[in-house]
This record gives structure tokens, sequence and C-alpha cells, in this order.
């Protein structure tokens, strides 16, 4: 596969750097306090993406907690599901779980970005990653049990997969990018949007490849 190319080819950077990563979360996570001993200490923002889950679990169903009666429809409940499967809300640290999770997506997220950023300017991609998994604003939300980057994750990997298609069109780019599409949509509201971005994105991405408009030209003959 092309993204698995593309980090073969600079490994010893991205080794060098994952490994900082591990380190600086190892040094992170003892500090971290927030929404781990008690929910009523999490913030509104997160309350929000904790909600569906706590109304499932006092009553059965997707509700809000203040309002019983009322079905839950202000988020998608695809980060309550989550929660649920890994025992999140259970333990003396009650989220430990997911935010590991979002450790690990964040480091994903930084893969496919030194991939793509290795195909046009192969000089940069070790920055790139490295800005990616060690940027200030994104720890901050990481280490939070949102949604955020459960989304941002299939945000990135459709747009990777869309651009595996310009490089090579063929199904099994096109399913990728189609389930991660519709997946981010189950974290938030807002991933329906990329279904109008990602032709704007086959366009762009095109516009750099020779090779797009003959291999998509020869899939329709084909078919």
């Amino acid at each position: 596969m092309w993204v698995i190319e593309q980090l073969r080819n600079g490994w010893k950077a991205i080794l060098a750097i994952s490994l900082i990563y591990v380190l600086m979360w190892a040094v992170l996570l003892p500090a971290i306090t927030d929404c781990f001993v008690l929910v009523n200490h999490c913030s509104t923002h997160v309350m929000r993406s904790l909600e569906p889950l706590l109304g499932y679990l006092s009553t059965g169903n997707i509700v809000h907690t203040g309002d019983p009666g009322q079905i839950y429809t202000y988020n998608p409940i695809g980060y309550a599901i989550v929660l649920f499967a890994l025992g999140s809300y259970e333990g003396e640290r009650q989220f430990l779980s997911v935010i590991l999770v979002h450790a690990v997506l964040m480091l994903t997220i930084g893969l496919l970005v030194y991939a793509i950023v290795a195909e046009f300017f192969p000089r940069m991609a070790t920055l790139a990653f490295a800005l990616t998994v060690f940027n200030p604003n994104a720890l901050f939300v990481a280490v939070q049990p949102k949604e955020d980057f459960f989304f941002a994750f299939f945000v990135a990997l459709a747009m990777t997969a869309a651009f595996a298609f310009v490089r090579r069109p063929g199904w099994s780019a096109a399913l990728v990018c189609g389930a991660a599409v519709g997946l981010s949509a189950n974290f938030r509201p807002t991933g329906h949007y990329l279904i109008y971005v990602i032709p704007l994105m086959l366009a762009a991405f095109g516009a750099f490849s020779k090779t797009f408009m003959h291999g998509v030209l020869l899939k329709a003959y084909s078919m």
C-alpha cells in the first residue's frame, strides 16, 4: 500500500519521533485529572459528549440527563458507543482507556499526514509529522473525553484515501474513503460536509497528478 511505502522510507525519523511521543504521554498521563475522579468535574463541552452515554446508563435510552423524557439529538451517538465499548465510565480513572485511544489516534493521524506530505515535499514530511503529534492544542483536546479525535481521525483517513484514489484509482480506496466519511458523521454532524469537500479535494489532488485522469478513463472504459 502507498502509505506503508512512504512510512517505510522514513522509518528512522518516524521511530525516533514516536518514541519521544510515547515518553511524553508517559509523563503527561499522571498529571491528568480532568474528569477522572468524578463526571461532575468535566467541562460543559465535555458533558455534551458524555450525555448520550450517561442518559443511556441511567434510563436505558439515549435521552437528556436533565429531562429523561426528551430524546437526545444534540450530537451523534458514535462517541457514546465507543465509551460504552471501552468501559470508560467505570473505575477510579473513568476515561483513561479512551484517552489512551486518543493518543493512538493522534499518532496515526500524524502518520497519515507524513505520507501525504512526503509525496509532494519529502524533506518536510518529518517536520509535518512532528508538528502534528506535538501540537499543544491537539494535546489539550486529546486528554479530554470528547469526540474530536475520532472525528479528526476519520477525516484524515478520508483525505488519505482520496489521495490514494488520485494516485491509483480503484475500488478499495473509494470504499475506504466512503466508509471514513460515513463514520465521521457518527461522531459529528459536520462530517456530512465531506460529501462536498472530497470531490473538490480529488480535483485539487488530480491537478498535481498526471496519471489521475488517465487512470479514471481506463477504469471507466474497463467497466
